[in-house]
């Protein structure tokens, strides 16, 4: 019975002495090849914040020429001439714009050697868009005019006389522009005052007489119109 029993023994220990080795061969865990690595997703393209819309207020600087003329009982025996207006307005959004005018017009009457106007205004416009090239607009104003003449106004005694008439105006202006460039525009308009006279005076080489113009020998009905061409220069502000 012993012989068995030594013979299993011996079995049993070489069964281990065997097996050990061959663990010890197996690739440890860190020597086994890592696993690749899954892709990364792709990163989402980065969304820009919407540009802002530039600021629409804008200086605007206009200046022109063109007729020149007046109607009423004053100006029945002349002609129209020319006129220069020069304007300057706030543009403090799409449609609306406020600023000053000056005008200076000259007329050409039949029996007055020299006759003009001129005209400052303070002016509110109003700006109708029509697509990104052509404006729209109309205004009201409110200013102060003065005309001057210079020659014989009594044919019988032939006297050279110098007369000035002074008085607040309204008025109203009309036209278009149209872009040609970037901050630069061509345009069309109107221009008519209605004057309240308030003093009117003529001067001689002996002195001179200011009255009411309702208290003159003749009819001084005089409302000065324009209409001219204008470019128009548009500054950011």
């Amino acid at each position: 019975m012993r012989r068995p029993d030594a013979a299993l023994v011996i079995s049993l220990l070489l069964t281990v002495f065997l097996a050990v080795p061959a663990r010890a061969a197996e690739p440890a865990a860190a020597d086994k090849p890592a696993a690749t690595p899954a892709a990364a997703p792709a990163a989402a393209p980065e969304v820009k914040p919407p540009a802002s819309r530039p600021s629409v207020s804008s200086l605007l600087f206009e200046a022109g020429g063109g007729l020149n003329a007046c109607s009423g009982e004053f100006c029945s025996e002349g002609g129209p001439s020319w006129g220069a207006d020069l304007t300057a307005l706030y543009r403090m959004n799409r449609h609306f714009a406020l600023g000053f005018n000056v005008h200076y017009g000259r007329m050409a009457p039949d029996q007055i050697d020299t006759l003009y106007d001129y005209v400052l205004n303070f002016e509110a416009r109003g700006i109708l868009p029509l697509g990104s090239r052509l404006e729209l607009f109309a205004s009201a104003a409110f200013g102060y005019a003065t005309v001057y003449a210079d020659g014989v106004f009594d044919e019988e005694d032939g006297k050279h006389l110098i007369f000035r008439a002074t008085g607040v105006t309204v008025g109203a202006v009309a036209g278009l522009s149209v872009r040609v460039a970037q901050r630069l525009h061509l345009g069309l308009m109107g221009r008519f005052w209605y004057p309240n006279w308030s003093d009117a005076c003529f001067y001689e080489a002996d002195g001179g007489e200011c009255n009411e113009p309702e208290d003159l020998d003749f009819n001084f009905e005089m409302m000065p119109w324009y209409a001219g061409l204008f470019v128009r220069y548009e500054l950011p502000y």
